[in-house]
C-alpha cells in the first residue's frame, strides 16, 4: 500500500493489517458481488440475459462493454458503457479521450455511477434505443447499422467507433471471459 497515495491524504506507514476489501472512496460507486458472480463473465452473463430480454443486440451491448471498460478493467461506478451524467449511484468526474474538429483531445467529465451493473445495462439500452434510427435498425436485424444509428446520434466522437466495436470478440459472438 506504500505505492498509492491518494490526493489530500497524509502518507503514513502501512497497517500490515490493513485491507483495500470494503473500502470506499467518495466519488466511486462501491463494487456489487451479487449472484456469487464477479468480474467480466459475470457482467457477460447478465448482460447477455438483459439484452435478450429487452430485445437488444447483445453483441451490439457487450462490444460496446469491452470498448469503454476495457471488458470490466476501467468501470468505475459499474460505468461500463462510458454514459456521461448521473445514475444511480450519482457521478464520477474522470479523464477521458474525444475526437474532435482538431483531432483526439483530453478533458474531465461527469460520467455516470452505478449501484450494480444491471443498472448500467439498462440505462444504456434506454438511452441508445431513444435515439433517432437506433430502434429502426434493431427491427432490421442489422447490428453494424445499428452501431452506425448509435454513432450517428452523438454516442461516440470517434471516427473509427464503428470499426473498434465490430471488431471485438464480443461483437462477433464471442461472450467469453476472455
Amino acid at each position: 500500500m506504500d505505492d498509492i497515495y491518494f490526493p489530500g491524504m497524509e502518507q503514513t506507514q502501512p497497517d500490515a493489517s490493513a485491507s483495500m476489501e470494503g473500502m470506499y472512496f467518495p466519488g466511486m460507486a462501491p463494487a456489487q458481488a451479487d449472484e456469487g458472480q464477479q468480474g467480466w463473465s459475470g457482467f457477460v452473463d447478465k448482460a447477455s440475459r438483459i439484452s435478450q430480454q429487452r430485445g437488444f443486440p447483445t453483441n451490439v451491448l457487450l462490444g460496446q462493454a469491452a470498448i469503454e471498460s476495457g471488458r470490466g478493467s476501467a468501470a468505475p461506478g459499474n460505468n461500463y458503457f462510458g454514459i456521461k451524467g448521473s445514475g444511480t449511484g450519482g457521478s464520477n468526474n474522470l479523464a477521458t479521450k474525444e475526437y474532435g474538429a482538431g483531432g483526439y483531445y483530453g478533458e474531465n467529465s461527469d460520467f455516470a455511477a452505478y449501484e450494480k451493473p444491471e443498472d448500467a445495462i439498462n440505462a444504456y439500452i434506454d438511452l441508445v434505443t431513444s435515439y433517432p434510427g437506433v430502434p429502426e435498425a434493431i427491427k432490421s436485424g442489422d447490428t453494424l447499422a445499428v452501431l452506425q444509428a448509435i454513432k450517428n446520434a452523438g454516442y461516440a466522437t470517434s471516427p473509427t467507433y464503428v470499426n473498434d466495436v465490430s471488431n471485438t470478440p464480443e461483437f462477433r459472438g464471442q461472450y467469453g471471459s476472455n
